[in-house]
């Protein structure tokens, strides 16, 4: 057996996926195997992923229109390897509570190293490339694939009605994310 091989072998599923798109970038396609499908890492749950790479000046726009029957979801994004950012210092999740819903029912949501100074923003953490997960919990029929767009951050208004979110109110959100993450782990 050769080292690529063992490697290869020795792979979660998804950081195969991972690896295997990524020449399809920015474009949600992937859900261990099947973006459609009802399956995902938890019972009841499915998840639709995709592998982004971004310039500093860029922004990757996505909207989705959660599945009708969907107790919750949430959103998160990491490196290549499918590892999460460090959450006490990035904002690197969220979930259906703590997003803003379009007034058709969609979200929007927009991964960006800047700060676009907007609501449902997620952090690319220093990194020019990770990926990015959609997990829909307890909900039935195929699951909803994210429309993707890569957009400059200068232009980031032009894509989306998303309410504006000030520096402090920027900074608030990160000390409540942190307090958050420093209770639970007992830090």
């Amino acid at each position: 057996v050769s080292s690529v091989d063992a490697i290869r072998n020795n792979n979660p599923i998804m950081q195969d996926e991972m690896i295997e798109h990524a020449s399809r970038l920015n474009i949600f396609e992937t859900d261990e195997g099947n973006p459609t499908s009802n399956s995902g890492g938890v019972p009841g749950g499915g998840a639709v992923t995709a592998r982004w790479k971004l310039r500093a000046d860029e922004a990757l726009v996505l909207t989705v229109h959660p599945p009708e029957i969907c107790p919750y979801w949430d959103v998160q994004v990491g490196n290549v390897w499918y590892e999460s950012f460090d959450y006490r210092h990035f904002i690197s999740g969220f979930t259906a509570d703590d997003a803003v819903i379009n007034s058709d029912n969609s979200v929007t949501i927009v991964l960006s190293e800047q700060d676009p100074g907007i609501a449902n923003w997620l952090q690319t953490a220093g990194h020019e490339e990770g990926h990015i997960a959609i997990r829909w919990q307890l909900s039935e029929g195929q699951l909803p694939i994210p429309s993707c767009t890569v957009v400059k951050i200068s232009e980031i208004k032009r894509y989306t009605s998303l309410p504006d979110v000030s520096k402090a109110d920027r900074k608030e959100q990160v000390q409540s994310m942190r307090e958050a993450v420093e209770q639970r782990f007992r830090l």
